[in-house]
């Protein structure tokens, strides 16, 4: 349940920065609620239905560390504007099965350190410009059997410490 006028009455102490969403079935106009949760540093949303791209809404979380997705059935594309999110250090997209692509945007995310793709079955390519994650250190890819090759960028990868 979210409070129809956010979160915004609390005490900058007393401020979530952990978000944990299960089989989640909000109406596009809902996620506005979430507009006053800026420090929101992990989101978790498993089992979101009905929505075929992230909420713009959700952009406002400039401190996010950590994005996990998990199973959103609809989910068609990821917005450009997921590469400002520059605090991202862990990414994990698990069942998306109707995502096709990552945003071209992905290269900004400079500080991203692990990104799992996992159960999307739709996913075609990744951005060229994945060797410009230069912290880049886990890269998991399973069961996404459309995607049949990594760009030539990512051979510039040094930190890599594991890739499956």
């Amino acid at each position: 349940m979210l409070p129809e006028r956010g979160f915004g009455s609390l005490a900058s102490s007393t401020l979530p920065f952990r978000v944990v969403i299960n089989n989640c079935k909000y109406p596009p106009d809902m996620w506005v609620r979430f507009q006053h949760l800026a420090t929101i540093e992990i989101f978790q949303v498993a089992g979101c239905s009905g929505l075929r791209t992230f909420p713009d809404i959700l952009q406002s979380f400039v401190s996010l560390r950590e994005l996990y997705l998990c199973s959103w059935e609809n989910l068609e594309i990821l917005p450009e504007w997921l590469g400002q999110l520059i605090c991202l250090e862990v990414i994990e997209f698990i069942n998306c099965p109707v995502l096709t692509t990552l945003p071209t945007s992905l290269q900004n995310l400079t500080s991203l350190r692990e990104l799992l793709l996992r159960g999307c079955e739709g996913l075609e390519t990744l951005p060229e410009g994945m060797g410009r994650l230069i912290s880049l250190e886990k890269f998991i890819i399973m069961d996404c059997p459309k995607l049949t090759f990594l760009p030539e960028s990512m051979k510039n990868l040094t930190a890599m410490i594991e890739m499956n």
